[in-house]
């Protein structure tokens, strides 16, 4: 099939931290005031509401900090991760990460009721004040907690998200370590791009994370189109993003796709729209139609069922 999509960065998940910004913006020196080149020994404070575990998956923001945390701790002198939840892990789980690796749990089981995660499609003026209100108590308890950190073991950078855009108070403060931010589907393209979801974000929070988004000293994203996409809106260069492409690596040189014998194609993810599967479906009858031996798989969560009608009513019952 034509149409293959190439990374355009050769870093993978655990280099991204060490390749941007360089080590002349973290400065001159390493750990425990000691000159130092060599990336083992920068030390990072990774910042996300979301952290996967085997007892609490957190969705794709969760498993992406989980890989994150896993293939960055043996190129690092250490790791803070900082996670305000509403729930804290098992301590077995804490045993298995790295040993340079050190959780610190945010609890945030005081406004739950509150969690953006959980609130209706159409909320109350209330629910969406409760929201925004729930965006800025995180913020200030990352911002005590990364003082704090910054006072007593010390960190050369903080890798965060935009989700909760969980460092944004951090950033304002004198003396704030440069922040890599990794930009995924954020508040406005969910007001946008969801059916029936215009008001489930008040506007502050879309400022709030779009300011957040700025004040980063660099910037991460996973495909070159979404860079494209967000950038306009966000008011920053399609040039300043990093592209460090989820999932595995593409081969540079692909093998032919067989023409005469059954081969296989598989979509694995969140049966909506912001994750591409209507264009997908869109695409069947065309790639059934000139590889005749081709078998399309789709697995994931259809929520309200209605990719799958839609779906069988566009095709005219000709596909499975």
């Amino acid at each position: 099939m034509d149409g293959r999509c190439k990374p355009d960065a050769t870093v993978g998940p655990g280099d991204r931290l060490l390749a941007a910004p360089s080590r002349s913006a973290l400065g001159t020196r390493g750990v425990r005031g000691k000159p130092s080149s060599t990336p083992k020994a920068v030390r990072v404070a990774i910042v996300t509401p979301y952290f996967g575990t085997p007892s609490h998956p957190a969705g794709g923001v969760g498993s992406h900090y989980a890989q994150l945390v896993r293939r960055l701790a043996p190129l690092v002198e250490s790791i803070d991760l900082v996670v305000p939840a509403v729930a804290d892990i098992p301590d077995s789980e804490k045993a298995a990460l790295a040993p340079n690796v050190t959780f610190h749990w945010l609890p945030m089981g005081a406004i739950k009721r509150a969690d953006p995660a959980s609130a209706p499609a159409r909320a109350s003026l209330g629910d969406r004040f409760r929201r925004s209100s729930y965006n800025l108590s995180l913020n200030a308890r990352v911002l005590r907690e990364l003082r704090r950190l910054q006072r007593t073991v010390g960190f050369d950078i903080v890798e965060t998200t935009n989700y909760n855009y969980p460092c944004l108070f951090y950033s304002l403060v004198p003396g704030a370590r440069p922040i890599v931010t990794r930009v995924s589907t954020t508040m406005r393209q969910l007001r946008t791009t969801e059916s029936g979801k215009s008001d489930t974000a008040p506007r502050l929070i879309d400022y709030l994370e779009v300011s957040a988004i700025r004040r980063s000293a660099a910037l991460v994203t996973h495909t070159r189109r979404h860079a494209r996409e967000i950038s306009g809106f966000l008011r920053v260069d399609e040039s300043q993003f990093r592209i460090i492409p989820h999932g595995i690596d593409i081969p540079s040189a692909p093998a032919p796709y067989p023409s005469d014998e059954k081969f296989s194609l598989l979509f694995v993810g969140h049966l909506i729209h912001r994750k591409g599967i209507d264009t997908l479906l869109e695409c069947v009858p065309g790639l059934c139609s000139r590889f005749p031996n081709l078998v399309i798989r789709i697995a994931g969560r259809d929520d309200d069922g209605n990719e799958k009608r839609s779906f069988r009513r566009t095709s005219a019952g000709r596909y499975a």
